[in-house]
Parts: C-alpha cells; sequence; structure tokens
C-alpha cells in the first residue's frame, strides 16, 4: 500500500542483524516515550500530552525532485532533527559498509557517507514528502495552489522500520511514540 510518509533515515544493514535494529528501535522509541512523559508530566499538562511526545512536521514548500517529483517540503525544526540525528546514532553500528561511493570528490558528502552509510543525512537530511510524479507544467495549472499546506501541521506518533524487496518497500516493524 502506498502511504505518505516522511523518510527519517536510509540505511544498507545485513538482514541478520535486523532483530538488533529492531531491538535498538524498540529502546530508542521507549527512551523518547519516557523523557517525553517526564518533561511533560513536569509541566502538569493533559492526558492527551502525557501519553504523546510533540515531534512537529511543519511544511516548508512544495518543490520539485528528480525533475517531476513533487514534494512538500519539511522544516528543519529541532525536534525532528534531533529525532533524525538520534536514529542514525541508534543504527550506526550495523551498517553494512560493502560499497563506498564517491560522491564526485565531493568531501563533506564522502565523510558523511563513511561514517553513517547515506550522504543525505545531518546538514544533508532533506525532510519532504513525496506527493506525486508529475510533469514540470503542472506550475502552470491555474488551479494548482503551491500555499495548499501552508498553515497545516502534524505530530509524528509512530516511525517504522521498512525494508526494500523485490517488490517494493515492506514494513518490517512499526514502533509507537505513544504510551501504552
Amino acid at each position: 500500500k502506498n502511504v505518505l510518509h516522511l523518510t527519517v533515515m536510509t540505511i544498507r544493514i545485513d538482514q541478520r542483524d535486523e532483530s538488533n535494529v529492531i531491538n535498538s528501535l524498540e529502546n530508542f522509541a521507549k527512551s523518547l516515550r519516557g523523557v517525553c512523559q517526564y518533561v511533560i508530566n513536569s509541566a502538569n499538562s493533559s492526558l492527551e500530552e502525557i501519553t504523546s511526545p510533540k515531534i512537529s512536521l511543519e511544511p516548508d514548500e512544495l518543490d520539485f525532485f528528480d525533475e517531476n517529483t513533487l514534494v512538500l517540503k519539511i522544516k528543519r525544526e529541532p525536534g525532528l532533527m534531533t529525532f533524525h540525528n538520534n536514529i542514525i546514532e541508534s543504527l550506526s553500528a550495523y551498517i553494512n559498509w560493502d560499497e563506498t561511493p564517491q560522491f564526485n570528490g565531493d568531501e563533506r558528502r564522502r565523510n558523511l557517507y563513511e561514517r553513517y552509510a547515506s550522504a543525505y543525512v545531518k546538514e544533508f537530511y532533506q525532510p519532504h514528502i513525496s506527493i506525486a510524479q508529475v510533469s514540470l507544467d503542472l506550475l502552470k495549472d491555474k488551479e494548482f495552489n503551491p500555499n495548499f499546506f501552508s498553515g497545516q501541521s502534524w505530530n509524528i506518533n509512530q516511525f517504522y522500520l521498512s525494508r526494500r524487496e523485490a517488490d517494493g518497500w515492506k514494513t518490517v516493524k512499526t514502533f509507537p511514540l505513544q504510551n501504552p
């Protein structure tokens, strides 16, 4: 099934390490819930806030990637960036180092890849939600509204570990960010 999603990190791991990765992400999700509950409890907040950490996604602008992929860029808010960086740190022990691209001499990207097995992390992370494959002519359509998502925001309430297979992406495990 196709659902809108925001990729936090892409990592190559040996499938034999999958259960260790799942354990690491479960511990990460539990620690996030515990920290959020402690902070929110100390502020005497409502039950809804106590059971759900607030990691907001705020839209930035519509843009095109790869010439025909319409994306909604997401603002690089501190909560999202901390979430991204903590996931990276949680999974760095499981990186499969079988290949290292050269990145056309871009030393900063290569250094990131050599540390995290991805060149699209940290300062190069571009949070976005892919909307559709479209023609650039869409921008000329009088009904196209580039501000459609302005003023919207969403909270992250779960994240997924997915694996690419021959027929597409398969969700391996869902990690809730709400207390049970």
